[in-house]
């Protein structure tokens, strides 16, 4: 008998932003300092994402040593997998990894996020329907400007951008990890022709703005 390494509730707590952004940022040897007194997850100005996840335009970028376990256990539970689900197993890390490619203002979205989560009431707050009430306030909220008009264009512009991205992210993962590689295209593949906010790849990315300001036990609940 075989057994899995992990179930897929567990997967999706392994592969988290938190994990993601905390391993790719350990990892980078580019001697840039951290923000002070801040861990890689809360930082306000988003620079954990824009140092550890753009990507040299064009190029299949390196793996980040500190990710590599993560990568191993999902690709180990993708085996057996079936093909139609694999994007699905892939989409939190997915989006995580691509948010810093997309061209946000991460600083202003994380304000919005922040302002949309005091304002609600608390015992709202603790529901498990939260984190998708948040992040489909910020998928609408992506589309707009700061004086509160849609920018269709701007918005396909960076939905497109962090498709690109997560291309060379399966190109740079498929020698060591191709069923993760697969999810990957697979979602592209799944999501081509999609437009903001609706696009699943899209909403993806909104929630991992919101789920920088939610509790640990709320995000592991709502997934």
């Amino acid at each position: 008998m075989t057994t899995r390494p992990a179930s897929s509730s567990t997967l999706r707590c392994l592969i988290t932003p938190k994990r993601v952004i905390s391993s790719s940022a350990a990892s980078s040897t580019s001697g840039r300092p951290s923000v002070k007194g801040q861990s890689p997850l809360s930082t306000a100005a988003g620079a954990p994402e824009r140092v550890a996840f753009r990507a040299v335009e064009g190029a299949a970028p390196p793996i980040p040593e500190g990710l590599r376990p993560a990568l191993e256990e999902l690709e180990a539970y993708l085996d057996g997998e079936p093909p139609e689900r694999l994007s699905e197993h892939v989409l939190v890390l997915a989006s995580t990894w691509v948010l810093g490619d997309a061209g946000f203002d991460l600083d202003r979205y994380h304000r919005e996020a922040k302002a949309f989560h005091d304002v609600t009431p608390e015992h709202d707050r603790v529901l498990t329907s939260f984190p998708d009430s948040l992040g489909y306030y910020l998928a609408l909220r992506l589309t707009m400007t700061e004086d509160d008009e849609i920018d269709r264009e701007g918005a396909q512009a960076r939905l497109d951008a962090a498709r690109a991205a997560l291309a060379r992210r399966a190109d740079g993962v498929e020698p060591e990890f191709p069923l993760i590689a697969e999810g990957f295209r697979r979602l592209l593949a799944e999501t081509e022709g999609g437009t903001p906010p609706e696009d699943r790849l899209w909403r993806a990315l909104a929630r991992r703005i919101g789920d920088r300001h939610l509790p640990d036990w709320l995000l592991r609940a709502a997934r």
